[in-house]
Formats: structure tokens, sequence, C-alpha cells
């Protein structure tokens, strides 16, 4: 009985953690907060951050930057668009914001990264 509560309870913050995440895939070029996100899971904000530490075992504003800064690479490597324009479809207010946070977690500038991206890309094309 008691493994069957243990599982039960897993569940339920898989299925919480998955409608945070959901959450966050549909709003993460805006300003969101943990109050929102909660309410997105129907929890408290509390158990909103016990959610996320146990299934990404980070902070809901760490697992939200990083899913902004992966979103942000994508459009780097993959489009033409401004850093600013990226900035600003990833949840960022600047350019400059984008480029400090990008610069704290990928060790490297915007720009770099997509320069990198594009000379690796058509390295692999060339190779072909």
């Amino acid at each position: 009985l008691h493994r069957l509560i243990r599982r039960q309870r897993q569940m339920c913050i898989r299925d919480r953690f998955k409608a945070i995440l959901d959450f966050i895939r549909a709003n993460y070029a805006a300003a969101i907060d943990v109050p929102q996100m909660a309410s997105a899971a129907g929890v408290s904000e509390r158990e909103c951050y016990r959610i996320i530490e146990t299934c990404a075992g980070t902070t809901p504003a760490a697992y939200l930057r990083a899913y902004r800064i992966n979103r942000a690479c994508e459009l780097l490597a993959h489009t033409t668009r401004t850093v600013q324009t990226v900035a600003r479809q990833c949840g960022f207010i600047t350019a400059s914001h984008l480029g400090q946070v990008f610069k704290e977690q990928m060790g490297c500038t915007p720009s770099s990264y997509r320069a990198a991206r594009q000379n690796l890309d058509s390295t692999r094309q060339k190779s072909r």
C-alpha cells in the first residue's frame, strides 16, 4: 500500500511538472513568474518550487532561463533573425540582457554562437 501511494504521488508530481512545462513552452516569450507557473499546475508556489526541484534539479527561474537560452540557441543557429529579435522572442527584455545570460550559460556571445553554428553547418554540408 505504501508503494502504491508513493507511486501515485510520483505520477501526480510528473503530471504537475508536465503542466508547468506546457505553460513554460506556451509562454516563455512573455514575462512569466512562479505564481503563474504554479497556477498552471494547480499548486502553491512552494509546491511549484518542490516539483521543479524534484523533477529538474533546479529552481523555477533557473529552469525558465535555461529553456529560454536553449530556444535562443535554436533560433540563432537556424534563422537569420537579429539578436534583438531573438532576445524578444525568447523573453529577454533587451539583446544586452540576452547576451549577458547567454554568455553565463553558454560561455560565448549569441553572435559568436551563431557564427560557430553556421560554420559547423556549412562544414557538414561540404562533407556530404
